[in-house]
Parts: C-alpha cells; structure tokens; sequence
C-alpha cells in the first residue's frame, strides 16, 4: 500500500491511498467512525454499502457518511484500487456555516440513502481539481490552506447534494426495499428488546430469508449488525462521562459482563478505559 498523503490533525484527518495490488473479493468489514466521511474514489473496481444500500463505484464518485452510519466495501477486481479520504467532525464549521447548511448532505437524509455523488451529480470538475488540491504544497501553512481547501469542497458538496435531492431515485429492488425498511425499523426501535423472531414476523419473512437478505446487502447479519450499532452508541455515551453500567442497559443489553466482552472485542479497550472525560474529572 501506497501513502501519497497525509495530515492528522485534532480537527480532521485526511489521506490519499493506492492498493496497487489488491485481492479480488477482499472484503473490508463493515464499521462506522465518529466523525463524519468523505470519500473519493479515483481508480479500481469496488462495490460500496452503507447501511445495506450498495452502490457500484466509478472513477469520480464521491461517498458521504454520517458518524455511526456503517458501511463497507468489497473490491471486485485486481485494478490498482486507489482513493482519498477525508475525517472531521460535524462542528468543525459551524463558525463559519451558523445555519449548518454543509452539514444537510449529512445528516438530512434516511441512512443508507443519497450517499455516492457523480460527476454529473456535481456538474463540473471543480470538486475534483479541490481533492486533488488537498494533497499540494501549502504556502500558508498546511493546516490553514487544507481548511480552505476543504471548505470549498464542502460547498460543492452542497450544491450537489441539493441537485441530486431534487431528482432523488426510489429504490425498485423488492428485496433491496425491504432491507431499507428493515435498516430504519431497527435504527428506530434500537434500544428496545429486538430479536430475529419479532423482526422476521414484522417482514413477513423466515428467520433464514430476512438475515440472507440482510448480509447479501450489508456482509453481516441482522443481529451483528444491531450489536455494532448499540456498541457504536454505547461508546459515544460513555466518551461524553456517562456511566458505563447505565448505558449498558440503556443501550439494550442484558448483561455488563456480555457487554463488557464485546465492547472490548470491538474497541480494544473497556468501557472505564473509554470515558474522554475521566482526565477533566482529576
């Protein structure tokens, strides 16, 4: 793998990336950030999903996520696969942008849906000459050239998003839909007692048809899928100091000493080992 690029900062992190040698089929496993994603593919043969939505990419293409909305990607072919991403979070820009109007191609929209942006989509170039700036000399300094510069791109993701709103395309995929559907029940009902028998008698599936479905769509199955979700607002709860028996609970788990497990299966740490805000407390 092939760094081109990078900048890590308190603020964002930004890279640009070549796989010159990928495997086909590899599959990256599904997650989902704390910040929110800018995606830019430049080259390759990839299949993304976010939230059980797939999308086939092509050189061009730009994704957004929100922070917790999961996805994953599947490279189809052993094309050099090559992309730059950019991590911030959603404040970043309120200083300048008061009304939050950056942040609707964000957060304005169902999860899963109006994440990948075209060329057509943007209606000229000027998004990509803004990628491709990113990564430039900096006469100002680096990190006040790259806000710049990513203030710009945020603008024409903007008025991209406002173009492609307009023409918004329904899903005609029967089972695609029903996966949607089933996505947003979820997300909705997250915290309450959720299980493969209630959500297959909701969807008038079998327990076997809902979760092939669901992990054709997203690579993972139903209830994985509902574990990393919780763990992923679990976590977000705890990092802002509150205490990690109550999330436990109110997040939907049964037990601390399960939740403890999976928790630091999933992060690396324990949910004590977690709390941003134990230092401040000193």
């Amino acid at each position: 793998m092939k760094r081109f690029f990078e900048l890590r900062c308190d603020d964002f992190h930004i890279h640009h990336t070549l796989t010159e040698h990928p495997e086909n089929g590899e599959m990256f496993p599904m997650h989902a950030h704390d910040r929110l994603e800018i995606y830019y593919f430049i080259s390759g043969y990839c299949r993304y999903s976010v939230e059980g939505n797939e999308y086939i990419l092509k050189p061009g293409d730009v994704m957004l996520m929100q922070p917790s909305e999961t996805h994953n990607l599947k490279v189809m072919g052993d094309m050099p696969y090559e992309r730059m991403v950019i991590h911030f979070f959603p404040n970043y820009f309120k200083n300048y942008d008061p009304e939050g109007l950056l942040m609707k191609p964000f957060f304005e929209r169902p999860l899963g849906r109006l994440n990948r942006y075209s060329e057509e989509d943007f209606g000229s170039k000027l998004y990509q000459q803004c990628f491709e700036s990113l990564s430039g000399d900096t006469p100002l300094g680096i990190k006040l050239e790259t806000e710049a510069k990513l203030f710009a791109l945020l603008c024409e993701v903007y008025k991209a998003y406002c173009t492609k709103k307009e023409r918004a395309e329904e899903v005609s995929n029967d089972n695609a839909e029903t996966v949607l559907q089933l996505i947003d029940y979820i997300n909705k009902n997250l915290y309450e007692p959720l299980s493969l028998n209630s959500l297959s008698d909701r969807f008038f599936l079998s327990q076997s048809q809902l979760n092939r479905l669901f992990k054709k769509a997203t690579g993972t199955s139903v209830w994985e899928y509902i574990t990393i979700k919780r763990l992923i607002s679990a976590r977000n709860r705890i990092r802002i100091g509150e205490q990690a028996g109550k999330v436990c609970t109110s997040c939907g788990f049964k037990d601390y000493s399960s939740f403890y497990r999976m928790y630091k299966n999933r992060f690396g740490v324990s949910p004590k080992q977690d709390d941003m805000t134990k230092d401040s407390k000193k």
